[in-house]
């Protein structure tokens, strides 16, 4: 409600109003020049006094600076969402159901509920948009995106309920129970597609690293499962993909088990010749599958061509020098030299990869050779042991802090994590990692940085730690590996031991000295494009991501500018051309090429600064977006935990009628009436003036119409 109030006391007013009375009196009692002598004064005489008293009451009143309260009240209908999966799977399900009929109940819903509500309606796919219209051609489901929006859009609005309409399968972001969370809005599902299982054989998942190096071997592997194909002879053979030609390689063949059959297969291929190289693993088909789609995999690996030099920095002969060189030099693209530490004698400007094996130590700090290493932000591998100076390793890197061990040693195995992403190991490096007999390890307690990766942690007897034993950590210029132990030598042996050969362990140290020596490009030019999408090579595209061009320029003193034109050119492969100028960003340049159709793309970028014309060529992969043809067979079971989960409720595709009833008589989705309450002083309400101005013009214009002043 609204309300006047006064700073001054109201009794003032009775002196305002006496106030206004005696100046009309004053001015109007005794009036002689509008009446003639003996008459009666005009009728209008005694309205212009009252319009006179008033005017002088409410400009009398305005001295006291009165205030006027104003209430608002405003309601906010309940804001449902009704969010509509967009993939292809639910494309897949409908060839067996009346999709027509689905999307007359759909706009059924949202009709019915935006008569009380207000209805926002979603697509949600690879990702998530507003609309209505849904065309099911998403080639992947990211319902965790979908409720992250949802979590930032509508967090302070007034959220009554979710309704999801999607068969449950999701192949990209986080699991959707733990992002919709328990206190956002209820979640109302819509149970589409079919969870009967269906008769198909796919390959169901890709394990390989995206980038090999020449002359090294890699291994790929590939998970087949078949479902309902008990006793059929499978072959999956793994193809090479040259300029549209297919060139077999390697196949195997198996026998299915049982219904639900799972078969890993590997393979190792070997990076012959620098580029991009595209294979195509085919399954072959087998009668009445439900889809042939997921039959075929494509994988691009870039192959690429590195001459690194490796210092192995020792504190003391030791057997593990001899182990890590010859592990390091079985790669042709690395040369690894053994120095002994003596003061600051290593220059290592020339390495790309500093392995310092028990420095610091008492004898030998190595400040001076860290210290040029940080300076020139060299990638460093710290190997502790006996004669590690604990306190100084501590201060040396900020990956690890080992505490309170007072210089004595254990024994620790490895313990594998299974969630490492950095860079693939095969299977046999990681079943050997865990069988490898233990290290000697400094004692204490370990505490890894936040940021700090783990690839095994240390197995103390029978007890799982979770102590680092091999790990990483990215700083801004260089990277970090630690591993916590001394005696890797017997890691050698015992492959040699197990295997005849020294393969295993050769991967497990090659594979860390690559990642650690990986060196920034240096050129005053460089273009590179950039998946923002998801993990891994950074040149390969899916059919549904967008290819983001980025660009840098230096000087002569390597300082960014972005002051001329840089010019980008696409070439697929039947040599159409994509012309872009790209666009400045801070200091450098950007470009959002947008998507393209799946093959093998090229590109030049040029420039001309201070009179030098530079050129900088590329290459990147566009390939079949295949995830939604991995899972034929609708969760329902997901569906229902995160209604559950969320105080909402799981429903079919015939049960429109009674979510509309169930959403309609809940009673926590109902308006919200917000107040507002404003104060304003009353001088500074406009139609005051304006009031006051009028009674002024008025009482004007009949005096002076009567002839007065």
């Amino acid at each position: 409600m609204s309300g006047l109030t006064f700073q001054f006391s109201t009794y003032w007013l009775l002196v305002c109003v006496l106030a206004g009375v005696l100046y009309a009196l004053v001015l109007y009692y005794r009036e002689t020049h509008f009446t003639e002598a003996g008459q009666k004064p005009k009728w209008w005489l005694y309205a212009l006094a009252v319009v006179r008293a008033v005017l002088i009451f409410f400009i009398a009143a305005l001295l006291l600076s009165p205030l006027l309260k104003l209430v608002n009240h405003e309601t906010e209908k309940p804001i449902i969402l009704l969010a509509q999966d967009n993939s292809a799977s639910i494309r897949m399900h409908f060839k067996q159901q009346d999709s027509a009929a689905y999307t007359s109940n759909f706009n059924k819903l949202r009709d019915a509920l935006s008569k009380n509500y207000e209805v926002k309606t979603y697509l949600v796919g690879n990702k998530v948009r507003e609309g209505t219209q849904a065309d099911y051609k998403d080639g992947s489901t990211n319902l965790s995106d979908f409720f992250e929006q949802v979590q930032n859009l509508f967090s302070n609005q007034n959220l009554g309920a979710i309704i999801l309409a999607s068969d449950g399968v999701y192949n990209e972001g986080s699991n959707p129970v733990y992002s919709a969370g328990e206190k956002m809005a209820p979640v109302y599902t819509i149970a589409l597609g079919d969870t009967t299982v269906k008769r198909d054989l796919l390959i169901s998942k890709m394990y390989f690293n995206p980038v090999a190096y020449l002359g090294n071997n890699f291994s790929v592997r590939a998970d087949v499962q078949a479902q309902n194909c008990k006793g059929e002879a499978i072959k999956l053979q793994v193809f090479r993909v040259e300029e549209n030609t297919n060139r077999l390689l390697q196949e195997q063949s198996f026998t299915t088990q049982s219904d639900y059959f799972v078969k890993p297969a590997e393979f190792t291929f070997a990076a012959d010749k620098p580029g991009i190289i595209h294979y195509r693993f085919l399954l072959n088909q087998l009668s009445d599958e439900v889809t042939f789609a997921n039959n075929t995999t494509d994988v691009f690996v870039e192959v690429l061509e590195v001459n690194e030099k490796i210092l192995l920095l020792a504190n003391a002969p030791h057997p593990d020098l001899a182990a890590l060189k010859q592990a390091i030099e079985s790669n042709k693209n690395y040369e690894c030299d053994i120095v002994y530490a003596q003061g600051n004698n290593a220059d290592v400007k020339d390495y790309s990869l500093i392995i310092f094996h028990q420095l610091p130590s008492g004898a030998q700090t190595a400040q001076g050779i860290i210290a040029a290493s940080k300076a020139q932000k060299k990638s460093m591998l710290f190997i502790t042991g006996a004669q590690t100076n604990i306190l100084l390793f501590n201060s040396s890197q900020d990956a690890l802090k080992i505490n309170g061990g007072n210089n004595s040693m254990g024994e620790a195995t490895a313990a594998p994590e299974n969630d490492f992403t950095l860079f693939n190991l095969s299977t046999n490096a990681m079943q050997a990692l865990q069988a490898f007999p233990p290290l000697k390890v400094p004692f204490g307690d370990y505490r890894p940085a936040p940021s700090t990766v783990v690839l095994a942690y240390q197995k103390i007897g029978n007890v799982s730690t979770k102590y680092p034993l091999i790990s990483f950590y990215q700083s801004l210029d260089s990277k970090i590996g630690i591993i916590s132990g001394e005696g890797i030598w017997h890691w050698r042996n015992y492959d040699f031991l197990q295997h005849k050969t020294g393969d295993v362990f050769n991967e497990i140290i090659t594979r860390t000295v690559q990642y650690l020596s990986v060196k920034p490009d240096k050129k005053q030019f460089r273009v590179t494009p950039e998946n923002r999408s998801r993990s891994g090579n950074e040149r390969m595209f899916s059919e549904s991501e967008t290819v983001i061009f980025n660009a840098e320029l230096y000087n002569d003193t390597y300082e960014p500018v972005n002051q001329p034109d840089v010019k980008l050119v696409v070439r697929d492969e039947k040599g159409k051309e994509f012309n872009y100028v790209m666009n400045r960003n801070g200091t450098g340049y950007t470009l959002n090429a947008g998507s393209f159709a799946s093959g093998n793309y090229s590109y030049t970028a040029s420039v001309i600064f201070n009179n030098k014309s530079f050129t900088e060529k590329g290459e990147f992969m566009v390939s079949p977006l295949q995830l939604e043809n991995s899972q034929t067979r609708a969760d329902h079971q997901l569906l229902n935990l995160l209604s559950t989960k969320s105080g909402g409720k799981l429903f079919y595709p015939n049960q429109i009628d009674d979510l509309i009833k169930t959403i309609e008589t809940q009673e926590s989705i109902k308006p919200v009436i917000y107040t507002t309450q404003k104060t304003e002083t009353v001088i500074n309400l406009k139609w005051i003036f304006f009031l006051l101005a009028g009674l002024l013009s008025i009482e004007w214009f009949v005096r002076k119409y009567n002839g007065g002043y």
